[in-house]
């Protein structure tokens, strides 16, 4: 039977858990947001002076096809619900979720409400799980578009930034000398990171990037992919984050010795 809503946690469709449960409904609710405002001296309105988009809360609703006189059928399959939709618990990690009418699209979300048992005789009784979104409260996509300079010291290029809101791009200096780097800075757009001390050998990366939670990592990945931190080689006079918006945006880079710079951006969608 072909479903109106599918939804999937961690690549497991829930409608696969078992064929009698019948997902009836995916609703996401609007980000809460929290804003900040200042009053005008002398004259009517207010200026904003900050906005953050707190979390993202997402529903899912569905049925079970089992008649009401086969309670314990009903607990089963309910239990088993549950343990698909506890791959979002904060002690897994959370989980990323996907529907089938948003293509390309994902969420790392947590589970907040498992489904409720309630009167298991209701014969028409809808079920509903509660997830939310809390590090990067959108929906994301899955596969962003990147840059990739030619080798060099100094390059200035653009990267195509997708989403409809605000996100953080994805650096990767990769040193293709066969010496030390000790000193670069990387600029996206109004934001730039600079490092000394960085002891970025022939071959290895620098990879400035986000975890599924958003938290920023500052790493560099040797020839083996092994990763050490170099989260102190970035100079105070740094930017916190790489922040861009939708677009065309500017991407730079400039090093002791030759290098290729990778940027990519994922994008958020309201």
């Amino acid at each position: 039977m072909q479903l109106r809503h599918r939804v999937a946690l961690a690549g497991v469709q829930l409608d696969e858990v078992d064929s009698r449960i019948i997902v009836q409904g995916v609703r996401t609710a609007g980000g809460k947001t929290s804003t900040n405002a200042v009053s005008l001296y002398g004259r009517d309105g207010q200026r904003v002076t900050s906005s953050q988009r707190d979390t993202m809360d997402i529903e899912v609703s569905f049925g079970l096809l089992i008649r009401n006189t086969d309670l314990q059928a009903r607990a089963t399959l309910l239990e088993a619900v549950n343990s698909w939709a506890g791959q979002a618990l904060k002690e897994n990690g959370g989980a990323w979720l996907t529907v089938n009418y948003k293509e390309k699209r994902r969420a790392h979300v947590y589970l907040e409400t498992p489904a409720e048992e309630g009167d298991l005789k209701d014969w028409d009784n809808t079920f509903k799980i509660g997830f939310r979104a809390y590090g990067v409260p959108y929906w994301q996509e899955i596969s962003p578009a990147s840059y990739v300079s030619r080798t060099g010291t100094k390059i200035n290029g653009t990267v195509t930034v997708g989403g409809s809101a605000r996100t953080v791009a994805n650096v990767q200096l990769e040193n293709m000398s066969g010496s030390l780097i000790n000193t670069c800075s990387v600029t996206v757009e109004n934001y730039t990171m600079s490092f000394k001390d960085l002891a970025l050998a022939g071959k290895e990366t620098l990879w400035i990037d986000h975890s599924a939670e958003g938290l920023l990592r500052i790493r560099i990945r040797d020839a083996a992919g092994k990763y050490r931190s170099a989260l102190a080689k970035r100079t105070p006079e740094s930017a916190d984050d790489f922040y861009v918006m939708p677009g065309e945006r500017a991407a730079s880079f400039t090093a002791q010795r030759s290098c290729v710079l990778t940027v990519s951006a994922i994008g958020r969608y309201l």
